[in-house]
């Protein structure tokens, strides 16, 4: 992710004027009883407004910074304002985003925008707003008496956490149309997304009034009230309001939610909002139901006899999601009475994935017949989605057999997909159905007796039982596979992750591994890749090898031979340097960088894409490159570094590994950084302070990432800042985040990935709440037993 220091927006900035009450102010303290000129300028009418704007740029950039901040600081509320709707995110702290904050209550909508007289000092900055302020801009959308045509409402749900959810619910009832709209959608989006139930009662709040006021618009009547929706009658088995709501979702077309139309959107690149026609009625379900939360929901409950009638429905319901009749169908299947006989017959007879699922449900209770027959059959018309719940409907039907299977599948190199930890996770949490760990015990048992190939018992223990690699089931395996190199004949993702998580529990082992392997394959590709693992553990009997493949562009691991530590690296490395080829060149200055001691994220500075630069003196090359070969590349970054984090077009990586050089010199650059507010980066400087160590430097780039200015963060996101390469603290804060909505639940599990390579919690939309319950019981199962894999580059767990 490459860092802008004045970054485009995102999102349109140049939205609803906000020029009222900017004009009228009595003068700012310091200004000598003049009108402040940024409220000079603002006013169209004031006959001195060029001359102001002339003397506005002609200021340097650190006085118009320091007038915006006073600005800011002003008692004076037009001149707070005008300064909040001008100033760049990038140029304020905490206490300024706080004040910027104060002063956008006067107009919440100003947050998006710029008035029209103060649009040429404005750098377009993103959105910056955060969720704390999101709460007053609803507000003021909710008593406009239409939807302002140049906001797009798809950026509000950005930075919406859960806490703000039930100040939002009752703005449902006093916003116009369009407003409501966009806020159902929002709250739609964050009931999906989050993993618990903490607001449960809210959101049946807001979906209930919704439901209401959607069906009475339709039929021309007022918008009622919340007071306006009655209470449904208490019943055993499914609450009524799931029943209410599952048939507003998935119910006949053209009713229920289908009466909403999506909420407005900005045109692209104009600003303003083109009408959006009611979506048409589907084949599927609502697109402005809760779906995923009703699903979430219905798991949790335990349908009676008097609920037979509304399973069969959802079942048979051509807009029903799979997962809504995959449970039905369950449900169904499980209640005991001669009241479902024929309605369980009903959904057997169709054949197709609900008819299986009942069936394997029926198995559980111990009635075979249904899932014999169906499991069998091999035509029909519901063959094919048969086919896809078929692995994990054994599960549940029949865990011996599906057990069996498995250990078959992998016999014979094949990988049983339902086992993998994500799918697994995603069965379990979507669908009810668990794989048990002494199952997942037993098939390991068959692993290790080692008679499956080696890409099997790699997938094994990369995907499906990374928790029955303990060092010594590691170290046993290393040794099988010692003399198995014949059966490799690619080095896949699979592969790796597993070898990687063997040189995690037993690293002696993955090296005498490695070795072997290399000097056994006879494929060249193999050896290349093998050579690399060797290179990335630190192996100095692979220095002949690694050097031999150094020029070779394929080589991605040439720039890590710094960790092979022996002088002949260095002397081969410092002999490239000299080349007059400029690949060559700085790619062996970056190897000797991190030789020399600079952490080998910060080597980018000095490699080939930084050294391709039209201006290098500008960027002081010769300088770095001849303090690089005086062993201080430290010094060689800082000046690299000296006009900003970038080279060019530099990843913020660069500046994260930089910042990770425990060096008094790193933390004076970062804190100039810091303090000098015109420079945009304060957010990344306190980020590298809190690498460096620095405590408050820490509680301030947490409480920055906790306001969920999600607009910002898009700037920023580089794994090693956003987790301070694995900090407990800033770890859990992300974890908390993966369910916060959809954008900032994206961040953290981006993040998280990248810092926990084998972090099994895939995300995709729709996935915020699995991958958070998931994330929430990896990091609880494994704390305490993480250790840094050198061929991953990350962090990895040590199973116990």
């Amino acid at each position: 992710m490459r860092f802008r220091r004045l970054p485009a927006p995102l999102v349109l900035a140049a939205l609803v004027p906000v020029a009222t009450g900017l004009a009228s102010s009595h003068p700012a303290a310091g200004e000598d009883a003049e009108r402040p000129l940024l409220l000079r300028i603002a006013d169209a009418a004031d006959p001195g407004r060029d001359a102001a704007l002339a003397a506005w740029k002609a200021l340097t950039e650190i006085e118009r910074t320091e007038r915006l901040l006073a600005g800011l600081a002003s008692d004076d509320p037009a001149l707070a304002l005008a300064s909040a709707t001008v100033v760049s995110p990038w140029r304020l702290d905490l206490d300024g985003f706080a004040r910027r904050a104060k002063a956008l209550r006067r107009d919440p909508l100003a947050a998006f925008a710029v008035p029209e007289p103060l649009r040429d000092l404005v750098e377009f900055p993103p959105p910056a707003f955060g969720a704390e302020e999101l709460a007053p801009i609803w507000a003021a959308l909710a008593t406009a008496p239409e939807w302002p045509t140049s906001v797009d409402a798809s950026g509000l749900h950005r930075a919406l956490l859960p806490a703000v959810v039930p100040t939002l619910v009752p703005l449902l009832a006093t916003a116009s149309r369009p407003t409501f709209l966009a806020l159902l959608d929002d709250l739609r989006n964050e009931a999906e997304t989050e993993a618990g139930d903490e607001r449960h009662d809210d959101y049946v709040r807001a979906f209930r009034y919704a439901l209401a006021r959607l069906t009475a618009e339709a039929a021309g009547k007022p918008a009622p009230g919340f007071g306006d929706v009655a209470p449904l009658r208490a019943k055993p088995g499914l609450p009524a309001e799931l029943v209410e709501l599952a048939r507003a979702c998935w119910g006949p077309a053209g009713r229920g939610f289908d009466l909403a139309k999506a909420p407005p959107r900005a045109e692209p690149g104009r600003g303003g909002a083109a009408p959006t026609p009611p979506a048409p009625a589907s084949a599927g379900p609502s697109a402005s139901g809760p779906v995923r939360w009703l699903l979430r929901w219905a798991l949790r409950t335990s349908p009676t006899a008097d609920d037979v009638a509304f399973l069969l429905e959802t079942v048979q319901g051509e807009r029903t999601p799979s997962p809504l009749r995959w449970w039905a169908a369950r449900r169904l299947a499980a209640i005991p009475g001669r009241a479902t006989g024929i309605p369980l017959a009903k959904v057997l007879d169709v054949g197709d994935d609900a008819s299986l699922v009942a069936a394997a449900e029926q198995a559980s209770h111990g009635d075979r017949a249904a899932w014999d027959r169906l499991a069998r059959a091999d035509g029909g018309a519901g063959a094919k989605r048969r086919a896809g719940v078929a692995p994990w409907a054994r599960w549940l039907a029949d865990p011996a057999a599906a057990r069996d299977a498995a250990v078959r599948a992998l016999a014979h190199g094949d990988a049983p997909a339902e086992l993998a930890e994500a799918e697994r996770w995603y069965v379990a949490y979507d669908v009810g159905v668990a794989v048990r760990d002494e199952d997942l015990v037993a098939i390991d048992a068959a692993v290790r007796k080692g008679t499956m190939p080696v890409a099997a018992e790699a997938w094994w223990y990369a995907r499906a039982w990374p928790d029955g690699l303990t060092p010594a089931v590691a170290t046993a395996l290393a040794g099988r596979w010692a003399g198995r190199a014949a059966q490799v004949q690619v080095v896949s993702d699979d592969l790796t992750r597993a070898f990687a998580l063997v040189e995690a529990a037993a690293p002696e082992a993955a090296l005498a591994l490695a070795r072997r392997w290399a000097a056994e394959t006879k494929d060249d590709d193999v050896r290349s890749a093998v050579t690399g693992w060797r290179v990335r553990l630190g192996d100095v009997e692979a220095v002949d090898a690694a050097l031999a493949a150094w020029t070779d562009a394929g080589f991605p691991e040439a720039d890590l031979v710094s960790r092979l530590g022996d002088p002949r690296v260095e002397a081969f490395l410092r002999e490239q340097a000299a080349s007059s080829d400029v690949e060559v060149e700085s790619r062996a200055v970056a190897a000797l960088a991190a030789f020399y001691g600079l952490p080998e994220g910060a080597t980018g500075l000095f490699g080939p894409f930084s050294r391709r630069e039209d201006d290098l003196a500008a960027d002081g090359w010769a300088e770095a490159k001849a303090l690089v070969l005086g062993k201080d590349p430290v010094a060689a970054a800082l000046v690299r570094t000296a006009k900003g984090p970038n080279v060019g077009q530099g990843d913020l990586a660069w500046t994260a590994g930089l910042a990770l050089a425990k060096d008094p010199r790193v933390a004076e650059r970062m804190r100039a950084w810091r303090d000098d507010r015109a420079s945009g980066l304060w957010a990344v400087a306190t980020a590298c302070l809190a690498l460096q160590g620095d405590a408050e430097a820490k509680a301030t780039w947490r409480a920055f990432l906790g306001q969920a200015r999600t607009f910002l963060l898009d700037d920023v996101q580089e794994p090693t800042l956003f987790t301070l390469d694995g900090d407990p603290d800033l770890v859990a804060d992300w974890v908390g985040r993966l369910d916060a909505n959809c954008c900032l639940g994206w961040h953290a599990g981006e993040v998280l990935r990248a810092t926990f390579p084998t972090l099994p919690a895939e995300q995709a939309a729709g996935d915020a709440g699995r991958a958070r319950r998931l994330a929430d019981r990896w990091f609880a199962r494994h704390r305490g037993s993480f250790v840094r894999s050198r061929v991953l580059g990350g962090w990895v767990p040590v199973a116990k």
